[in-house]
């Protein structure tokens, strides 16, 4: 991308061969792709085809704003970690009863969501742990 008021400036401040001038725009350039990387198509088709894949839904668009969400999730944890949150939500008995209709691509956009579904940990019965039931026998 060319930035021609921000390198006129820069020519004015430091002159066209600067060090600092190069390390002003290596830093723009970085911040750019940063803040672009979530919304080239493939990072949202990976979130969608990673929730549809989880819920078997078919859910095609994201809009704007669980889009802009998802770039803020996306700075603190991995599409691993959003992944591993659904598929915790997907295993819980309230969504499980209600046939997931409350999971949606809005709802886990939601860092507190992701946070939560992120830290659930199964609890798994113990099969040794049968208590035989007492009966009342008259002898």
């Amino acid at each position: 991308m060319v930035y021609k008021n921000l390198d006129a400036v820069l020519n004015k401040l430091f002159g066209p061969f600067a060090e600092e001038r190069t390390l002003i725009l290596n830093a723009l350039k970085k911040d750019e792709e940063l803040n672009t990387s979530l919304s080239k198509s493939d990072d949202v088709s990976k979130i969608i085809n990673i929730f549809n894949e989880v819920f078997n839904k078919n859910s095609r668009v994201m809009s704007k704003k669980v889009l802009n969400k998802y770039k803020e999730i996306l700075k603190y944890y991995s599409l691993t970690d959003v992944q591993s949150a659904m598929r915790n939500a997907q295993a819980d008995e309230f969504h499980i009863e209600n046939k997931f209709k409350y999971c949606t691509l809005e709802y886990f956009s939601r860092i507190e969501q992701i946070d939560k579904w992120m830290n659930v940990v199964k609890e798994e019965k113990a099969k040794g742990d049968f208590v035989m039931p007492k009966f009342n026998v008259r002898g």
